[in-house]
C-alpha cells in the first residue's frame, strides 16, 4: 500500500465516523498509519474496513484493520476447498516413502554426521 492509498483509508474513516475520528496532526497520522499499512495490500485493508465499519460504531486503529484479515483467513473452507485438501491428503498417503528406505536414509545420515546409534 503506497501513502496516497493509506490517506484514501483514513479519509473513509474520516467521513464514516466524522464527529469520532478527529485528528490534531494529520501528516503524523498519515505517517504512523502508512509506517505500519505499507506491506499490506489496499484491497485487503479496504475490504476490512467495510466489513469494521458495518459491524462497528466506533472507528478503528490500525489494529482493526490488520486483524480483520486474520479473521478471514481463518474462515471455514468451501466444500470444493475440502475435497481438493482430502484429495492430496490421499496423494500424499499414496507417495510416503517405503519403510525400508527410510530407513536407508537415516541409517546414512547418521553415518554423515558421525552419530551413533545405541
Amino acid at each position: 500500500m503506497d501513502k496516497k492509498q493509506t490517506a484514501v483509508i483514513l479519509e473513509i474513516i474520516a467521513t464514516m465516523y466524522q464527529n469520532k475520528f478527529k485528528v490534531d496532526n494529520k501528516q503524523l497520522l498519515l505517517d504512523l498509519w502508512f509506517d505500519t499499512l505499507k506491506e499490506y495490500d489496499f484491497e485487503a485493508i479496504s475490504e476490512n474496513l467495510k466489513a469494521y465499519y458495518k459491524q462497528n460504531k466506533f472507528p478503528p486503529s490500525v489494529a482493526d484493520l490488520l486483524h480483520v484479515t486474520e479473521k478471514r483467513d481463518r474462515a471455514l473452507p468451501t466444500i470444493e476447498q475440502t475435497n481438493q485438501l482430502l484429495l492430496g491428503y490421499e496423494q500424499a498417503k499414496q507417495d510416503k516413502a517405503d519403510p525400508q528406505q527410510v530407513a536407508a536414509a537415516l541409517k546414512e545420515m547418521r553415518k554423515t554426521l558421525g552419530i551413533e546409534r545405541g
